[in-house]
């Protein structure tokens, strides 16, 4: 798992700015990976998507918290 976040906080609220959750298996094959790269504007959830087991696997997609993400992981595992 490789966990990317980078946020601001404006008064005392977390503004999450940029993420990126690169789920993959010991083998290096990605598996699943959600971020808000300003790309596939075609998607209804613009500028969030994941990438459904490889990279040209693309579909829309909420921006997700870290802890949905780790509860998505530890249950597929």
């Amino acid at each position: 798992m490789e966990i990317f976040e980078r946020f601001n906080v404006e008064n005392e609220t977390v503004n999450v700015t940029k993420y990126s959750f690169h789920w993959e298996c010991k083998e290096n094959n990605q598996i699943k990976r959600w971020d808000n790269a300003m790309h596939h504007r075609q998607l209804n959830t613009y500028p969030h998507h994941m990438h459904d087991g490889n990279e040209k696997n693309v579909v829309s997609h909420y921006q997700p918290t870290l802890l949905e993400i780790l509860d998505i992981v530890c249950i597929d595992n």
